[in-house]
Parts: C-alpha cells; structure tokens; sequence
C-alpha cells in the first residue's frame, strides 16, 4: 500500500497519522488524570500503574504522564475546584495544551520547569502571557527556542533589574580572559 502511493499521498498520510498519535498520547495522559483523581492509583504508583497499562510508555515517557497527571489533581484538589488547575496558572495553560495534542507530556514538563524558572524574576501580571508564549514557541519550534528567548522574556515582563542582573550572573568575573585562554582560541590564534 504504501509502496503506491505518491509522494503528496505519503505527505497526507504522515500528515493524519501525526494527528492521531498526538490526540492519542493526549488522551492517555487524560485517561492517568482520571485514574489518580479517582483514587484508582497514587503518588509513586502512576509511573508503574502507566507502564504496565500503557505498554509503550516503558521505552520512556511514563515518568512525564505521570507528573502531568499527578500535578493537575493535586492543583484541582487543593484549590477546591475539583479535578484541574486554574485556567490561567503556568499548569492550567500547559495542561490545556496537553489536553487539545499540542504538547506531548514531557515537553509539557519542559515548559512547566522553564515557567517555574522565570516566574520569579517575572512581574506577576505577565505569569500567563509568558506561560503561553513558552506554549507556543514550544509548539512551533520546540524546547531549544524556547530557552534560547528566555533573556528576551526577562527584558519584556520581567521586574525593574532582573535583566541586568541575569546579564551579571551569566558574565565572567571582572578581569577573566576566559575566551582568550581557552584550548580552541589558544589553538586558533597560535597555528595563524
């Protein structure tokens, strides 16, 4: 069958398998959400419970169900909204991305953790505009892109002097020749 069909026809079917599977890992992490919200298995036994329900997840993902999962109850339980995050936290926006097959789980993760990571330099009025620009350059062009702009977050919504003491942290000391003494300068400059 596939040995038939035409360049754009192989295009189309990738195209329509892709979707499923990213609907289908969606509702898996779905289908864990309702198993820990009704109790059917908790805290360290998702990861355990997923792999031996979920076959697939053994070569790897488990662990990023299972946090997805386990993260969106307990927010959900402990605001007494029952089962789900605020729609505007950092959790909400991702888990809505999750939800619809946007974000698999372990990228989720990855936006979760770089969320976490700017959150405190951040004004808190720009949390979920940040929040869903990480979704959506995540989306478009993965976790790399997403981290490389983090300096430009920080200078748009972050607090008065967060950027110039990020630029601090991430300079040499005051009188390093770090770059001048390295291996690979050393080496270019001396074999000219």
């Amino acid at each position: 069958m596939l040995s038939a069909a035409s360049g754009a026809e192989l295009c189309e079917l990738l195209s329509v398998v892709d979707e499923v599977a990213a609907l289908s890992a969606a509702a898996r992490v779905s289908i864990a959400v309702e198993a820990v919200s009704r109790g059917e298995v908790a805290g360290a036994g998702v990861q355990a419970w997923l792999c031996e329900n979920a076959p697939s997840l053994r070569q790897g993902g488990a662990a990023a169900v299972a946090r997805i999962a386990v993260d969106v109850v307990a927010s959900g339980s402990s605001s007494g909204r029952g089962v789900g995050p605020d729609e505007e936290s950092p959790l909400g926006l991702v888990w809505a991305a999750v939800r619809d097959g946007s974000l698999g789980a372990g990228t989720a993760c990855a936006v979760l953790r770089e969320a976490a990571r700017l959150e405190p330099v951040l004004r808190p009025e720009a949390r979920p505009t940040v929040t869903e620009a990480l979704v959506d350059l995540t989306v478009a062009h993965g976790t790399t892109m997403m981290r490389r702009l983090r300096p430009r977050l920080v200078a748009q919504y972050g607090q008065r002097g967060e950027l110039d003491d990020l630029h601090r942290r991430l300079s040499p000391p005051p009188g390093c020749r770090c770059r001048a003494s390295s291996p690979v300068a050393s080496r270019s400059t001396s074999s000219g």
